[in-house]
């Protein structure tokens, strides 16, 4: 099957609690961008709505919780090496409860960043520069 034609849709989040944001460190076994700092999300299963699978895939990967109000922030897009086209929508989001537990087949490491922090890590390219308008707009 000719990859080039597939497309996945994935939807992640700009947790933030307070005046700091959420990252997740990618295990080094992942097909994209292993051992790099990312933002929580997932693919779009089924019918799944936007916010649905927001709240799903932060649940999942993170233990947390989100308030249901979320607002677009940013569009971005790459291709995977195995060939898969991914269309990544993302999303500013406010926690709402929980505490953080990473699902660790996927995550090595969890951190709480701010304006200070946040090039201490090496995060996907995308990502850097998101955090870079958020955090000087």
């Amino acid at each position: 099957m000719d990859n080039s034609k597939l497309h996945i849709v994935a939807i992640t989040g700009y947790l933030r609690k307070g005046d700091q944001f959420l990252i997740l460190k990618r295990s080094p076994n992942e097909i994209a961008f292993p051992s790099k700092w990312t933002i929580p999300g997932g693919k779009v299963e089924g019918a799944s709505s936007v916010v649905g699978t927001l709240k799903r895939e932060i649940l999942e990967e993170t233990g947390l919780g989100i308030k249901d109000k979320v607002d677009f922030f940013s569009e971005s897009e790459f291709t995977r090496p195995d060939g898969y086209h991914v269309l990544v929508l993302s999303f500013i989001c406010e926690y709402d409860s929980g505490e953080v537990q990473i699902e660790k087949d996927s995550f090595s490491e969890f951190a709480w960043i701010n304006k200070e922090t946040f090039t201490n890590y090496d995060l996907i390219e995308g990502i850097k520069k998101d955090f870079n308008l958020l955090f000087n707009k």
